[in-house]
């Protein structure tokens, strides 16, 4: 095998390394040939053997060496009891507060249902007000036509308020029960990165 075939091969296997290895490991391999000469190839390729020998070795001294980097040391050793500490003695604090900012939120949710609740009333009793309107005109038509004018026109006030404060809920309601939807998707999305 000449040195050509054995670095295409030895570059077939190391592949699968990540870039700046893989460059790394090549540039390594080209120069290892290249101290040693034309005349000392073969016995540098017997020294290194098959070329996914020489691929599997380098990747192994990889692995041990990305491995030993990431060992805790002794210094990290005391990160874990601090920190079980810290979150101890945090926790008679912790606790109140978190429970603060769920009721918190629960008061606001309450009163934005009692403000849609109120604005759906009040849209009702307009639409109901309005009926009653109408019928007292109708009753004072023949009495007094200014009655009648009066009532048909408080009638006819009432019930566009009280269509409009209904549908003013409705698209409140939706538009609400959308942004809810939307903020329950992102955070499942999030949970998942």
């Amino acid at each position: 095998m000449k040195k050509d075939e054995y670095l295409a091969q030895l570059d077939h296997y190391l592949r699968k390394l990540p870039r700046e290895d893989y460059q790394e490991a090549i540039e390594h391999f080209q120069e290892y040939f290249e101290d040693a000469g034309p005349e000392n190839e073969a016995a540098l390729m017997e020294e290194l053997g098959s070329p996914k020998e020489a691929a599997y070795d380098l990747i192994q001294n990889l692995l041990d060496k990305e491995l030993s980097a990431s060992q805790p040391t002794k210094r990290t050793f005391w990160k874990i009891p601090t920190l079980i500490t810290l979150v101890i003695l945090a926790s008679p604090l912790a606790f109140p507060i978190a429970l603060f900012f769920i009721v918190l939120l629960f008061t606001i949710l309450a009163l934005f249902g009692a403000f849609l609740f109120t604005l759906l009333i009040l849209g009702m009793t307009g639409i109901l007000t309005s009926i009653s309107a109408f019928y007292e005109s109708f009753r004072n038509l023949i009495s007094s036509p200014a009655s009648f004018a009066f009532g048909i026109g408080a009638g006819t006030f009432l019930l566009g308020l009280g269509s409009l404060l209904c549908l003013l809920t409705y698209s409140i309601g939706a538009s609400t029960v959308k942004l809810l939807g939307w903020i329950y998707r992102t955070s499942l999305k999030g949970d998942k990165r």
